[in-house]
């Protein structure tokens, strides 16, 4: 892929954050019942996806193309996250809240044990409202399925590799998500594309010095993934709220343009 081709499917990701970035003024939520809680997530991941994107974009443009890897591990399993969510949207919705309000609990108790004096009873109280919360999405959960203990439940023990076998991309997975977490995680591996070794003699492979021949992919790849959110959120949203920033016209001109830009890589 030229020089030429690279720059344009850059530019490409660019216009598209800037799409997402007047949809993401544009809407708000009420959550004035359970059935609200779905969008509320929708909304959290797309905004999450287009964060970053932006990083994304800020790591390239300065040559740091291994730390990228970085992000896109974590813009994969925000992608993969949201995707399998939508799968059963009311269900899993209401998992992963019951999840973030045990997260939130935990983070108040750690709280509490550092907490001066006249800081202890708010912190106690707030965790007394979270745990109503969590008691009020269990009973919730137990109503609308009955085939889960949610007794024992725990989102996390739902893998990544198990979200993406169910949505049918294990690939991503397998050669995306894996090689990016060699650059997240410090391991054995990550020192081949950090350091160069040449007549027993070791030296540092600085950014600027360092070739990444998927930079192309990458930069498709994130495009993609937030033409197939955008698709979604247009599909579950009303069409009223989020009309002149998003419709059908401007995702068929997005997915021609992603062809256009795709077959040369």
């Amino acid at each position: 892929m030229d020089l030429l081709k690279i720059i344009k499917s850059y530019y490409f990701l660019r216009r598209i954050n800037r799409i997402i970035q007047r949809l993401l003024k544009k809407i708000s939520i009420k959550l004035s019942n359970e059935d609200n809680l779905y969008n509320s997530l929708l909304l959290f991941h797309l905004s999450k996806l287009y964060s970053l994107s932006i990083v994304f974009c800020s790591l390239i443009r300065k040559k740091y193309y291994r730390e990228s890897d970085i992000i896109i591990r974590s813009f994969l399993e925000t992608y993969i996250n949201l995707f399998y969510i939508s799968k059963k949207s009311k269900i899993r919705s209401h998992q992963f809240r019951m999840d973030e309000v045990q997260n939130i609990i935990a983070r108040y108790r750690v709280n509490l044990k550092y907490a001066d004096e006249n800081e202890k009873n708010d912190i106690v109280n707030k965790i007394d409202e979270a745990n109503k919360e969590l008691e009020a999405v269990r009973v919730y959960l137990k109503k609308i399925d009955s085939d889960t203990n949610y007794n024992t439940f725990k989102w996390k023990a739902i893998s990544v590799e198990t979200k993406a076998n169910e949505l049918g991309i294990s690939q991503n997975y397998d050669f995306l998500y894996r090689h990016c977490s060699k650059i997240t995680h410090p391991s054995s591996t990550t020192g081949q594309v950090y350091l160069l070794s040449k007549n027993e003699t070791v030296k540092a492979i600085l950014p600027f010095n360092y070739k990444d021949n998927l930079k192309p992919d990458k930069i498709l790849f994130i495009t993609r993934c937030l033409i197939e959110t955008l698709s979604l959120i247009n599909k579950e949203f009303d069409s009223k709220l989020i009309q002149n920033h998003l419709n059908k016209n401007i995702l068929q001109n997005l997915t021609k343009r992603f062809n256009i830009l795709n077959p040369v890589i």
